[in-house]
């Protein structure tokens, strides 16, 4: 059977839209249904990249993770059950091997990142 030219035009128009909303359908369902990694384990992802970019050492990352959260050399000592200067010797090595000057310009390259 043949159809007409407007039973073509109108069958055609709805094949589109049927394409359109399957296509529309599988995009929605990728941005609300796709697992999205939550901030801590973003930041964690972010952390451990910078760490090993650097080379930093087991004891240099978790000084450096204290330092970027805004911590004093009193307050990773004590965190980490160091001395105040074994946090300066450390903090010293993670400034040289990221060519970083201080403590501030260590958090904008983080971030950067």
């Amino acid at each position: 059977m043949l159809l007409e030219q407007n039973e073509v035009a109108l069958v055609l128009i709805a094949a589109v839209l049927f394409v359109a909303t399957v296509i529309l359908f599988f995009k929605l369902y990728h941005i609300l249904y796709v697992p999205v990694l939550s901030q801590e384990q973003n930041e964690e992802k972010l952390l451990s990249a910078f760490e090993m970019q650097y080379g930093l050492s087991a004891r240099e990352c978790e000084v450096f993770r204290l330092a970027v959260k805004g911590r004093a050399n009193g307050e990773i000592a004590n965190d980490l059950y160091i001395s105040e200067s074994t946090v300066k010797f450390h903090m010293k090595n993670v400034l040289k091997k990221t060519s970083c000057v201080n403590r501030t310009e260590l958090a904008v390259k983080f971030k950067k990142m």
